[in-house]
C-alpha cells in the first residue's frame, strides 16, 4: 500500500536558540549582514573595514560595535589583522527560523566560512 505524504509528519528542526535583543546600531548591522548574504555579493560587504565606511564611521570606532555582536553570539570575526564577519548559526536561524542548523551551516560555506 502507498503511503499518503500528507500524513507524515514534517520533519522537525530544533528550535533556534534565542540570543539578546539588539541596539538600533546592533540591528542595522545584522540587516546590512544579512543583506549581502541575501544578494550574493557577502564577500563586498564582510570586511569590518568595508561595515565601518558603510557606517559612516572607521574601523578603528567601529569594532566595538562588531565586538559586542560576537559576545552576544550574532557575529564570529575571523582574522584580527583584516578582520572578516560572518553571522553564526544562531544570528542565521534568528532571521530564518524555518531553517535547520545544517542549512545554516550550508548558509556559512556558502559564503566562505
Amino acid at each position: 500500500m502507498p503511503r499518503n505524504p500528507s500524513s507524515e509528519k514534517p520533519h522537525k528542526s530544533s528550535k533556534p536558540i534565542r540570543l539578546p535583543p539588539l541596539t538600533v546600531v546592533q540591528k542595522q548591522v545584522m540587516a546590512y549582514v544579512m543583506s549581502g548574504i541575501a544578494s550574493g555579493k557577502y564577500d563586498e560587504c564582510s570586511s569590518a573595514e568595508e561595515m565601518a565606511e558603510h557606517f559612516n564611521s572607521s574601523p578603528r570606532r567601529f569594532m566595538p560595535t562588531l565586538r559586542k555582536l560576537v559576545e552576544k553570539g550574532y557575529l564570529t570575526i575571523r582574522s584580527e589583522a583584516v578582520p572578516w564577519t560572518y553571522p553564526t548559526v544562531a544570528a542565521i536561524r534568528q532571521q530564518d527560523r524555518q531553517l535547520s542548523d545544517a542549512d545554516a551551516k550550508k548558509i556559512l560555506t556558502r559564503i566562505g566560512k
